[in-house]
């Protein structure tokens, strides 16, 4: 492993929260030693569960993310899966498979990039996919209801 791959992610300063640079083998401010990394990162216990913004928007989910590699396998297999619905439209329905995986594993991926200090701030980052997916949901229950009301109001 290089010592690159070694200082990939930002860190901070345990004692006094300043940001090392790589180049830094001591905090600056405080003198307190740089941390070793590994290339992997421990995925914390709370951070497995279920993520609604990677099941519900996918790919656009792994693009903001940065998880380009995932982004770009879901593209390749709606691709795929595209083709094979002109083969049988039954087919397609594999593309939900895609939106379990990631609604099961999208916090995880998301977390191993390391860019995250605690759970808490890595949470944070995500309030405003939450707010999205109410924005849309309302946004299609309004889309749903207003014809069936409609044609229910005109009848009489």
């Amino acid at each position: 492993m290089m010592k690159s791959d070694v200082y990939a992610a930002e860190v901070y300063c345990s004692h006094c929260g300043r940001k090392i640079y790589p180049e830094w083998a001591r905090c600056e401010s405080c003198g307190t030693p740089r941390p070793i990394q590994t290339a992997s990162f421990e995925v914390p216990a709370e951070i497995h569960r279920w993520n609604w913004p990677a099941f519900w928007f996918g790919w656009i989910w792994a693009l903001a993310r940065g998880l380009y590699t995932v982004m770009g396998i879901w593209l390749g297999l709606y691709v795929l899966i595209w083709v094979a619905w002109l083969v049988s439209p039954f087919l397609a329905l594999a593309a939900l498979v895609l939106h379990f995986v990631a609604g099961a594993k999208g916090y995880e991926w998301d977390w191993r990039q390391g860019h995250w200090h605690s759970s808490e701030e890595f949470y944070f980052s995500y309030r405003r996919w939450y707010g999205l997916g109410w924005v849309i949901v309302i946004a299609a229950g309004i889309t749903v209801l207003v014809p069936i009301v409609w044609a229910l109001w005109s009848t009489r």
